[in-house]
């Protein structure tokens, strides 16, 4: 029998992650509102009774750790408010290897103001992205900008993909992490959770 395998994800994805979870600049004439984090990311209704999540939120402090110098003051200087990311698994037993994702990060970060979260999600983007990692065009709408990765690599259930999309909807900056089997997962798995992530993001800044 197949021990259980936990699959994580990569250090250098949960710094860019955190980022997004913890950094945008775009020009807003009235204050936009700084709901909880803790209610912008995925629910376990919005992937079944098969996975188990564990939240926590991100403090400024906890999402410098491991990123470039100067980087906790970026994160002053841009205002964010606060940060939540919850991940998602299920048992990766010889029954449930075909059965979809193995694991799946949801994040969150809010910024005072769209500036901000603009310019945290630039610096995202063009400096946190790890090594392996390659552009996957996005074919699906998810926030007023958004970018995509896609890396393959191996662990103790054989070889998996990792794509990862981070979005921007005015002051909030959000992800999507989904690990998974080659054959089993692909960039369509990805769209319909950010979509339900980025509806509620939507309907709290309304």
């Amino acid at each position: 029998m197949m021990a259980r395998h936990t699959v994580e994800m990569p250090a250098r994805v949960s710094l860019v992650v955190a980022c997004v979870a913890a950094c945008v600049i775009g020009t807003a004439t009235a204050s936009p509102r700084t709901p909880d984090p803790a209610t912008l990311v995925l629910r376990g209704t919005d992937l079944g009774h098969a996975y188990t999540g564990r939240g926590a939120r991100v403090s400024n402090t906890e999402a410098a750790r491991g990123a470039p110098p100067g980087f906790a003051a970026r994160l002053a200087r841009w205002g964010r408010v606060g940060g939540y990311e919850v991940d998602f698994t299920r048992p990766a037993n010889p029954a449930g290897l075909q059965d979809g994702p193995l694991a799946v990060q949801s994040t969150a970060s809010v910024y005072r103001d769209e500036t901000g979260a603009g310019a945290a999600f630039a610096f995202a983007r063009r400096q946190l992205v790890p090594g392996g990692y390659v552009p996957l065009a996005l074919g699906f709408a998810v926030g007023e900008e958004a970018r995509q990765w896609v890396s393959q690599g191996e662990s103790g259930l054989g070889t998996v993909l990792h794509y990862v999309v981070i979005w921007r909807e005015r002051n909030v900056d959000a992800s999507v992490t989904l690990t998974g089997r080659v054959g089993v997962v692909s960039a369509f798995d990805v769209a319909p959770l950010a979509r339900r992530q980025e509806a509620r993001i939507r309907a709290a800044l309304r």
